[in-house]
């Protein structure tokens, strides 16, 4: 999959996903020890698009579970299909099949409806799919011991038909949303890495990549006051994903430079909540712009 920390990064890169040197340490090891990479990190960071980046970057088949409360292991692993396992039923009255031979069919892979968990580790693909576990930490405790276990034993077990299956070899990204601490079973079997928002140069580095055409100039302006927004206590703190759209907006406005009433006209590619908005206009943040603070060269 990849041959060295530098092949990974190389191989995001062109994915259009930057990874500092530590995380993708942490990315290659997952891949190459075959164990789950569990993700925490700042709101907006990059942590889902992680794991979409490394499907593309292997041409692995991309497979999400989205947690939630109350979510049920049905939902991760499988269901049986009881339409058609009744249809088989009723078939089976009217020929006179073997009533017992017709129990043990309608628990066969035909009969099953397999979710995000089951799909990926049965999944016997030439190149691995890669498993997204999205906000495990909004799940029950329970349920996310659950998913611990199946990630780490070498087997699933089917209860209905007594067979059990080896797992097979999807790379499983593990995200953390801030809700509470993952568990220690989770931690324990998995590799750890804390994602922050990128420093200047490489949200920078990803505006200029993602944003085709923009002046150097203004993706500077934006990345600079991006740093700027995050430091206020806002109820949501924008992300990359932000940045990349807020700078998308102003190109497509042709602007070629960022000055406060502009930033006040266009802040809602930035902040989300009407709370967030009433204190940056309260605040008068966009005074605080200052295009000569631009670094980019």
């Amino acid at each position: 999959m990849f041959e060295s920390v530098d092949h990974a990064i190389r191989m995001f890169t062109r994915a259009g996903y930057f990874l500092d040197r530590d995380t993708a340490t942490q990315v290659y090891l997952a891949c190459r020890m075959g164990k789950p990479l569990l993700v925490d990190g700042e709101p907006g960071s990059g942590k889902s698009e992680l794991a979409r980046a490394l499907a593309r970057a292997t041409g692995g088949r991309f497979i999400r579970l989205q947690c939630y409360p109350g979510i049920e292991p049905r939902d991760a692993l499988y269901e049986w299909n009881t339409m058609q396992q009744y249809a088989r039923i009723a078939l089976a009255t009217r020929d006179g099949s073997n009533s017992i031979q017709v129990e043990r069919d309608i628990y066969t892979p035909p009969y099953m409806i397999r979710r995000p968990v089951f799909d990926a580790l049965l999944d016997r693909s030439p190149v691995p799919p890669v498993l997204l576990v999205d906000a495990v930490d909004r799940a029950d405790p329970s349920f996310e011991a659950m998913i611990a276990e199946i990630l780490d034993s070498p087997t699933l077990t089917i209860p209905e038909n007594g067979t059990t299956v080896e797992s097979g070899e999807a790379v499983v990204i593990l995200t953390g949303n801030g809700s509470r601490a993952a568990g220690d079973s989770l931690r324990k079997h998995s590799l750890y890495t804390w994602l922050r928002y990128p420093a200047f140069e490489r949200e920078l580095e990803i505006v200029l990549t993602r944003v085709p055409g923009i002046s150097r100039a203004l993706a500077g302006q934006v990345c600079n006051f991006m740093e700027i927004i995050r430091r206020e206590p806002f109820v949501r703190r924008p992300g990359v994903a932000e940045t990349i759209d807020w700078a998308s907006a102003l190109h497509t406005l042709r602007r070629t430079e960022l000055d406060p009433a502009l930033a006040d006209q266009t802040i809602g590619c930035v902040l989300k909540d009407p709370v967030d908005l009433e204190r940056f206009r309260i605040q008068r943040l966009a005074t605080r712009l200052r295009p000569s603070m631009d670094r980019a060269g």
